[in-house]
């Protein structure tokens, strides 16, 4: 079975928000891993660890 990647998006510039790609996932992939966070309420949690990874991140935020 072969993979699917999809690395089409639609994007729109806003001066406080900055666009992270997903190459190395699958579009679906990160959906369903963040759908498991938010499950378990740990947004904060993750959004913790990007800061440390990168000060500049305020917080992870996927919109459907």
């Amino acid at each position: 079975m072969r993979k699917s990647y999809d690395f089409s998006f639609g994007t729109k510039k806003l001066s406080h928000i900055g666009f992270i790609g997903n190459f190395g996932l699958p579009n679906n992939t990160i959906k369903h891993n963040y759908s498991a966070i938010q499950k378990k309420d740990k947004e904060q949690f993750l959004n913790g660890i990007l800061k440390e990874f990168d000060p500049q991140i305020e917080n992870f935020k996927i919109y459907r």
